[in-house]
């Protein structure tokens, strides 16, 4: 199993294109990844505007 922590940054005009970070984890079975599973934070309450 592989744990992976990614930070995004997003263009200035666009802040909420992508979550501010992910959690990856990969699950490996004879030595190849047969699985991905990501994670992400809920969002806060001052999040993206609505319609986003």
């Amino acid at each position: 199993m592989t744990i992976w922590e990614g930070d995004y940054e997003n263009p200035p005009d666009d802040p909420y294109h992508c979550p501010a970070t992910h959690t990856e984890v990969r699950v490996r079975r004879g030595g190849r990844v047969t699985r991905i599973a990501l994670y992400y934070p809920v969002a806060s309450p001052t999040g993206p505007p609505q319609g986003r």
